[in-house]
């Protein structure tokens, strides 16, 4: 009996230590798991040496820029109707480049690099570059370059924001800004092509049509 009344004694006390074990193990949980979900910002500085920066980002991103630095060039033309076409040319290359930028967000977002909060964010944004870039292609020059260009750069806007709660990686936003810099300079120049005085065309094709008389002349 007395063995029976001591095991019975200490029965409450078991149940006590196992509930009070359970609670500590879930505020535990939920300690860690509050932690996993904070995502401390970055305080490094936002351009880093360019050596930092991977061969392979570095290299395509650079070489990246070469189709806008030749359709811009193509469009300081004397002949309007060659310059929209480099326009075009440009803006159909553009959108599919905003478009790219874009989808870093979408991979940021699966690869669960920042906080689980913010993943809803990230996708929401990732698509809105393509959405920008699908309306420019249907739009004229004039307005597609101008909606290109704002695009490029509120979308750095947000890298640097996703960098910040470490999304990217550290050397991201030293390729990114060169890269950013480069697109938005040659998409505006190219919007200014057709803006700009054709006088210097025209005393060109004076130059050109005088050259053969002054060779008459001499002979």
């Amino acid at each position: 009996m007395s063995r029976q009344r001591l095991f019975h004694a200490q029965r409450p006390l078991l149940s006590t230590s196992s509930t009070e074990d359970t609670a500590t193990a879930t505020a535990t949980t939920a300690k860690v798991s509050a932690a996993e979900g904070a995502v401390t910002r970055r305080t490094d500085a936002l351009l880093q040496p360019w050596s930092t920066v991977p061969a392979v980002p570095k290299y395509l991103g650079l070489a990246g820029l070469l189709p806008f630095l030749a359709t811009t060039l193509g469009a300081y033309t004397c002949v309007p109707t060659d310059i929209m076409s480099y326009q075009l040319l440009q803006a159909t290359y553009g959108a599919s480049i905003l478009s790219f930028m874009g989808a870093i967000h979408w991979g940021s977002a699966m690869a669960g690099t920042g906080s689980p909060a913010t993943a809803n964010k990230r996708y929401l944004i990732s698509v809105v570059p393509s959405l920008a870039g699908f309306a420019s292609l249907n739009m004229p020059p004039d307005l597609a370059l101008p909606l290109q260009l704002t695009g490029f750069g509120l979308l750095l806007a947000q890298d640097v924001h996703a960098w910040r709660y470490r999304e990217l990686p550290l050397w991201y936003p030293t390729l990114r800004v060169l890269l950013t810099s480069v697109v938005v300079g040659t998409l505006g120049a190219t919007w200014y092509a057709n803006k700009r005085p054709l006088a210097q065309c025209d005393m060109l094709a004076d130059i050109k049509e005088d050259a053969p008389r002054k060779g008459l002349k001499k002979q």
